[in-house]
């Protein structure tokens, strides 16, 4: 009979023996994870793993080194607050809090890992404000965020009035004197042969084409005469009377105007 309630036992001890060694195996893989996510800044990890490895069920051994790590961390976990304000000093309850790319709440402390950390608030009609902070080992930072409203840009300057054409004015400008040098250069030219004839004195029995030809020049220089003057004022007269807006530019060259005889 006796060997018969001693065989529960036995079958009850070989079913337990894989979950033992699981745990076991559990224990040292948590044990050795959580001193490499504690070397590397992950103090938060590292608090998991530490809690597992401090467990009952863990080799005592184990349990010797863990429990003292874990209190460690605890005691020593940084913190992050984020206080966010608007214009006016007042809590932006609908203001948006990232760290870290994740979504937390305003005004309440968050435990972070040690090192640097990006803080994202945005609010609708506010300016997005980005940062970066960092955290000391037991130290519990506390950042107040100022939102400022967002402004409309301001309509950009009205282009200055552009400059009125002398295009022109430039244009008669040239003409006139154009003419008045025609002027200068036919009268020069009809009165030298005219000295030229009297010279000969075969006045009044002259040559009709010598005739014909100085009174030629003498009517060019007289044409020559009349629209350089009037080019002249008319150029004048508009270069100080030009309207104050931007008039079409005008090309008008001096070869348009051609006076034939």
């Amino acid at each position: 009979m006796r060997p018969l309630a001693v065989a529960p036992l036995a079958v009850l001890a070989l079913l337990s023996a894989p979950a033992l060694a699981q745990t076991k195996q559990a224990c040292v893989g948590a044990y050795t994870t959580g001193q490499v996510a504690r070397t590397q800044q992950s103090w938060k990890a590292a608090r998991e793993q530490f809690e597992i490895c401090a467990r009952p069920a863990c080799p005592k051994t184990l349990r010797n080194d863990c429990g003292p790590w874990l209190a460690e961390l605890v005691r020593t976990q940084p913190a992050l607050l984020v206080q966010v304000r608007v214009p006016g000093g007042a809590p932006a309850g609908d203001a948006t809090v990232t760290l870290d790319g994740e979504v937390v709440a305003a005004d309440q402390r968050v435990e972070v890992d040690p090192g640097k950390h990006s803080v994202k608030v945005e609010r609708p009609g506010a300016v997005t404000d980005s940062r970066e902070v960092s955290v000391e080992p037991g130290e519990v930072r506390t950042i107040t965020v100022a939102l400022v409203d967002a402004t409309p840009a301001p309509p950009a300057p009205a282009p200055p009035p552009a400059a009125p054409s002398r295009a022109l004015p430039i244009a008669l400008g040239s003409v006139g004197v154009a003419g008045l040098g025609a002027f200068l250069g036919f009268g020069v030219a009809g009165n030298s042969a005219r000295s030229s004839l009297d010279a000969e004195g075969c006045k009044p029995n002259c040559s009709t084409s010598s005739v014909s030809s100085i009174k030629t020049d003498y009517v060019v220089a007289d044409v020559a005469l009349g629209v350089g003057v009037v080019s002249a004022v008319a150029a004048t007269i508009l270069y100080f009377a030009l309207p104050a807006r931007s008039a079409a530019p005008v090309s008008v060259g001096a070869s348009s105007l051609v006076v034939r005889f």
